[in-house]
């Protein structure tokens, strides 16, 4: 268990008109997704300073309320490197996202509008009928001391999968991190005679 790695990830989306427009784009809109990822991890060196390889897989979900409704389901993998120290982290890791969505509602729409919005793909098949893979490597940064730090990450999102549908080709996260080892770590060196 020394090695072992938790992870988790929340994402929330929201937006709001006084001026719907729906052939437009411009309606009510709200989406989360939160993911769970277990793995492995070691560090390389001694001193303050360790570089840090390590290795994820996980699975998520959540849904998106729009002018569709749909549930999302996430797998992933992510292998990564980067480097630790007790005031700021950096690390690079190249995700590879499979996404699925099921329980679609075209809320009234018909085919032809579904069609113009690159929910149907050419075949005439519903974006819920198929998985989709995305190759999203990702920079991840924190600063603070120790186990608590702010972290802030930008994410490039890269279909792997033909597809018709838009998708955002890149966010930028702004989160908390918290290290449950460094926080054992840190009351073990604090007490003397240890």
């Amino acid at each position: 268990l020394k090695h072992l790695g938790l992870m988790a990830n929340y994402y929330s989306y929201n937006y709001t008109t006084t001026q719907p427009d729906i052939l437009n784009g411009n309606i009510n809109a709200s989406a989360y997704l939160v993911d769970f990822g277990v793995g492995g991890y070691y560090a390389v060196g001694g001193g303050k300073i360790k570089m840090v390889v390590d290795m994820y897989g996980g699975w998520g979900l959540g849904n998106i309320r729009s002018d569709i409704n749909a549930d999302v389901t996430k797998m992933f993998l992510q292998p990564g490197i980067g480097m630790r120290s007790p005031w700021f982290d950096v690390a690079f890791a190249p995700r590879i996202v499979n996404l699925g969505y099921s329980n679609f509602s075209a809320n009234g729409h018909d085919l032809a509008y579904l069609e113009s919005k690159g929910l149907l793909e050419p075949g005439g098949s519903r974006i819920d009928q198929r998985r989709y893979t995305f190759f999203e490597p990702s920079i991840t940064m924190r600063a603070g001391y120790k186990f608590a730090k702010v972290q802030l990450q930008y994410v490039l999102s890269a279909p792997m999968s033909a597809m018709s549908w838009h998708h955002s080709p890149g966010r930028f996260s702004v989160g908390f991190y918290f290290s449950v080892e460094d926080v054992v770590s840190t009351i073990r060196n604090a007490k003397p005679g240890q």
